[in-house]
Order: C-alpha cells, then structure tokens, then sequence
C-alpha cells in the first residue's frame, strides 16, 4: 500500500493506534494483558506488512545507541513519576500502576507490548509521516497518539507516555531509524516497571 497525501497517511496512523482500548472492551478469559498484547501485536502486524517500510531493524555502528537506549529506559519511569507528582502537586510513594499485572504473563506482555508499539509508532507511523513532515513534527504527532493510546489508564498516563514517546521518537530518529534503538529503551522501562517498582498497596 502506497499513502499518497498526507490527510491518508494520518488517517491510517489514527485508525491502527488504539488496539489497548481493547482492555476495556474486551470479554474474554484471558487476562486483559494477554488480551492487549494480542490485540496491540495484530494491529502493528497488520500495518506492518501493508506499509511500504525502510529496512528498520538494522544495528547501529555507534555502540553509544544502545548504552543511551539502556540509560533511557531507566529513567524514563523515574521521568513520568516526577511529571505525575507535579501534575497532582504531591509526590506519593513511587508504585507501579493499580492496573499493571504481576507476574510471566504480565512480563511477557509488558515485553511484546513494547515491540508491537515501537513497530507501530517509530516504524510505521515514521515511514508514512516523515513524506509529508519535517521530523520535529512527525516525533511530535506520533508521540500525542502514542500517549492516547494509554487512555485506558487515565487522562495523567496520557500525558505521561506522550513525553516518553517524544524521547523514543527522538532515539529513532538520532539512531539514523533504527528501530533497535527504541525498543531496548521501551523494553528497558517496562522491565523496571515489571521488576524494580514496588506496587501499589491495594
């Protein structure tokens, strides 16, 4: 498939970018997690192979990247706590999410998760976007939808993933579109999440 204008190009990004609404809808016996993951990896395939990509899995030469990614991931959780805390103007004690799950499950789904956005946003969504616009503006655009894809988790988680995504859209387009790059990061955070971070009394 070949978008031509870019009226198209957002239109394809909006209609394939939010599968983890499907949380919410869904009424299954598998958990939400399981649910997501399947629903988020369907979406991201599907658009996969209809967009015409740049190969983007290659590995940068620049072994810096992969320090920057690690380092990145890392942090970003710290990152969205501090923006939360000022948001609510209280710093409460540092938890994982009420929603997230516990454990293999939840851990492979925070891992294929990661993959199936980063293909979605940095890969597919770049490759359509970047035709039209400058890559400030793609980073930008991508990075709105990649947090409104978290709506499920409230309008704060919003907010939230929308700055994380402008820093993993900022390590694809730094890593010379590497989609390596971003996915280490992002699947760095949602290890931290899954494994450092003490949850949440109930």
């Amino acid at each position: 498939m070949t978008t031509r204008t870019l009226c198209l190009s957002l239109l394809v990004l909006v209609s394939t970018a939010f599968p983890a609404q499907a949380v919410r809808l869904a009424r299954t016996r598998l958990s939400p997690h399981v649910t997501f993951s399947l629903a988020l990896a369907a979406i991201a395939g599907l658009a996969w192979f209809v967009t015409p990509l740049r190969p983007l899995l290659t590995l940068p030469f620049d072994t810096r990247f992969y320090a920057i990614a690690i380092g990145a991931g890392l942090a970003a959780p710290f990152v969205e706590y501090v923006i939360g805390s000022l948001t609510m103007r209280r710093f409460a004690r540092l938890a994982v999410h009420e929603r997230s799950g516990r454990g293999a499950t939840a851990l492979l789904a925070a891992v294929a998760a990661a993959a199936a956005e980063e293909a979605l946003f940095r890969g597919v969504a770049f490759t359509l976007l970047e035709q039209w616009l400058v890559p400030a503006a793609v980073i930008a655009i991508t990075s709105v939808v990649y947090g409104l894809n978290h709506l499920y988790f409230g309008w704060l988680t919003v907010w939230q993933k929308t700055l994380t995504g402008v820093g993993f859209g900022t390590l694809f387009v730094l890593s010379g579109h590497s989609l390596v790059i971003p996915l280490i990061a992002h699947v760095t955070q949602n290890l931290v999440v899954l494994l450092v971070l003490q949850r949440r009394a109930p």
